[in-house]
């Protein structure tokens, strides 16, 4: 039902291979080595398959199953938001280990990309709960929303982007219902173009937003400041929400790169924020729930959660 990359096939089937002959030299099954070859062939003069599937069990019993882009494919695809990146797992893991950080709260996503966030969202954190997954193109809030309907997520898909600031919960014909069955979470998926929110100064940023998401208690994100080109245009509409009622934003970040995590410090400064950390991992070692996939994170690679608000002059408490 959900072919993996072949790359994660053709590992297992050496697996299989290894296993087979360091067990005794048995021979190898007719059916097997058909899989094997067409395994090989794969990808030699073919054309890439656009997307794959991947399926995490996770270390509390439960999976996740994930609709994927392949490769780094065109922005029809839905280009960087269409796959997963590193700390993504850890802001899954975060609302796994305090789910009663978010219970109650309107939470919105930033970045939401494949939706693996939602998923969490909807079966650990206790009712009522709202969350607001968005990103910026069509492509991507497709591949999200398959993503959550295969996980067993109801939500609602926003097209109109007033309908959450007019209190409406009428769904136009043929989107998903609400249902709060799995966690007592009511998810929402929708547009958020944060360069177009963002032009024209503060006051129109958190008047767009107000429009598009009504008030928020608690913004999440991962992995949005990985180019330095769009870390202004993040920030900024995080203080527009920050400014809007969101009492928090909690940022999950991989360090890439020293110098561009030294400009988000220096860009929210710039902007009125104070950033603070809450958590850090160190040494490319996946969080808990995801122990058995050393590979979602770069080999030595640090994440930081952060904690991002509207700068006071007092010390930003710690949310743990």
């Amino acid at each position: 039902k959900h072919p993996p990359e072949n790359i994660l096939k053709q590992r297992f089937l050496r697996l299989v291979v290894d296993g087979i002959e360091k067990g005794g030299g048995g021979e190898f099954d007719d059916d097997l080595m058909d899989i094997i070859t067409e395994s090989m062939a794969e990808g030699a003069g073919k054309e890439l398959v656009p997307f794959h599937y991947r399926t995490f069990f996770l270390a509390d019993g439960s999976d996740v199953s994930l609709k994927l882009r392949s490769g780094f494919g065109a922005a029809a695809t839905g280009g960087t938001g269409s796959t997963l990146w590193g700390a993504g797992f850890f802001l899954f893991d975060l609302i796994a280990r305090l789910p009663h950080l978010f219970a109650g709260k309107r939470v919105l996503e930033m970045g939401a990309g494949a939706g693996m966030t939602g998923v969490a969202f909807a079966r650990m954190c206790p009712a009522p709960l709202e969350v607001i997954l968005t990103d910026h193109t069509e492509a991507v809030l497709d591949l999200m929303a398959d993503n959550l309907r295969e996980n067993g997520v109801r939500f609602a898909r926003d097209q109109v982007l007033d309908t959450i600031a007019d209190g409406h919960d009428t769904l136009a014909d043929g989107q998903d219902g609400l249902d709060t069955e799995k966690g007592g979470a009511v998810v929402r998926v929708m547009p958020l173009d944060w360069e177009l929110v963002t032009d024209g100064g503060p006051e129109a940023t958190r008047s767009r937003l107000e429009t598009i998401c009504g008030r928020v208690d608690i913004v999440v994100a991962a992995d949005i400041s990985y180019d330095p080109v769009i870390i202004g245009p993040s920030l900024k509409v995080v203080r527009g929400l920050l400014e809007g009622g969101a009492h928090l934003c909690v940022l999950a970040m991989t360090v890439r790169n020293p110098e561009t995590f030294t400009l988000l410090f220096d860009e929210a400064a710039r902007h009125g924020l104070a950033v603070a950390e809450m958590e850090k991992f160190d040494g490319g070692v996946p969080p808990a729930l995801f122990a058995a996939y050393p590979e979602v994170l770069p080999p030595g690679s640090d994440v930081r959660i952060l904690h991002i608000s509207l700068d006071t002059g007092v010390p930003t408490g710690c949310l743990m």
